[in-house]
């Protein structure tokens, strides 16, 4: 089991973390989703979408833990807490700022009367001034986490974070979902916090990037992935249309479907993407398309809030669904490569 260099993992990396963006796009014109109805059909699509598109944030987390985790090779303390202020503190403050503005004059979504300092600061420190950016709160924690899995000894990092990873799994994951499927009301407090949460994927990440995995082993994720698919989709539909209301235990990342699926999806992205990465179109395309992934994350809300006011869509549409996601992403590259060409452009779009 040894550790890939940068260079061998950067291809799979960016392929994982393009295909996650345009899943992200994807799940957010899926938001008829949170609407239930046990009826109409729409719904059915709709939890099907969400579960093929589910990987997105913990493959993009997992790449996290992947590429940052041995960042000591690279460049101090210091130097980490600057990059990722610059890459994502200082954008996501530009834009969730920006994102007040467009919902004030432009789509509406909040009321003049609603914004104070204390609406300002509350949905900086939640992320629900532009309700998508939620994600970026659980990163901050992450990054302040990575130092402390960072300072772990090189040659025990594998073994430490395959038992922390093991344990989390186990406590955190495995022992609730077998609770809830059960239908007894039997309290659990028991949780591991070291790798709770997003910690999890950044483990996950750094041990799936970097261990040898034999043709059976990877067959055995890839059908672990599938029933984790199938999982996430069938006991949403079953304890949904159940109680009359999404239910929401499965849409946690820390349910066992969705650790199964995501883990099962990012193994397939470094063996199976490399096979596709030897064509010389996908690779340059890729290669392209991932300096753009941060900026897909930060625009999407403003696009496709546009699309819904301006277009003879609703968000029940099949076409703003599964159409409209492959417009905005192109609207949005073309926007990102303009904003770049400005002066400090790269600040507000990396």
């Amino acid at each position: 089991m040894n550790r890939e260099s940068a260079s061998s993992k950067k291809d799979y990396i960016s392929l994982a973390n393009v295909i996650s963006a345009a899943a992200v796009v994807y799940l957010h014109a899926n938001a008829c989703f949170w609407t239930f109805s046990d009826d109409l059909p729409y719904w059915k699509s709709a939890n099907i979408i969400e579960g093929l598109f589910f990987f997105a944030v913990p493959v993009f987390l997992m790449n996290t833990g992947a590429t940052l985790i041995d960042y000591r090779k690279r460049y101090g303390i210091a130097e980490y807490f600057r990059k990722r202020v610059r890459k994502t503190v200082i954008p996501y403050l530009f834009w969730s700022i920006a994102g007040l503005l467009f919902q004030l004059f432009i789509v509406g979504g909040i009321s003049k009367e609603e914004v104070s300092a204390v609406y300002i600061l509350n949905g900086l420190l939640t992320g629900h001034i532009v309700y998508y950016y939620y994600f970026f709160i659980g990163l901050f924690a992450v990054y302040l986490c990575i130092p402390l899995f960072a300072a772990v000894a090189q040659e025990s990092r594998i073994r430490v974070f395959t038992y922390l990873a093991a344990v989390t799994v186990f406590f955190n994951a495995l022992i609730p979902a077998v609770i809830y499927c059960s239908g007894y009301d039997i309290a659990y407090d028991f949780s591991v916090p070291a790798a709770g949460g997003y910690l999890l994927y950044i483990l996950l990440g750094y041990i799936l990037s970097g261990t040898d995995f034999s043709k059976k082993t990877r067959i055995v994720f890839y059908l672990a992935g599938l029933l984790g698919l199938v999982l996430k989709i069938l006991l949403t539909y079953h304890f949904s249309m159940s109680a009359g209301v999404i239910a929401v235990f499965f849409e946690d990342y820390m349910s066992l479907p969705a650790i199964l699926y995501s883990c099962g999806v990012y193994v397939f992205f470094r063996y199976e993407g490399e096979k596709l990465l030897k064509n010389a179109s996908v690779r340059k395309a890729v290669r392209f398309l991932s300096d753009y992934t941060m900026g897909y994350y930060l625009l999407h809300f403003f696009v496709l809030r546009l699309f819904i006011e301006y277009l003879p869509v609703t968000v029940f549409s099949p076409v703003y669904r599964f159409v409209l996601p492959v417009p905005a992403i192109i609207i949005m590259t073309v926007f990102i490569w303009l904003i770049r060409k400005i002066p400090a452009g790269r600040w507000i779009l990396p």
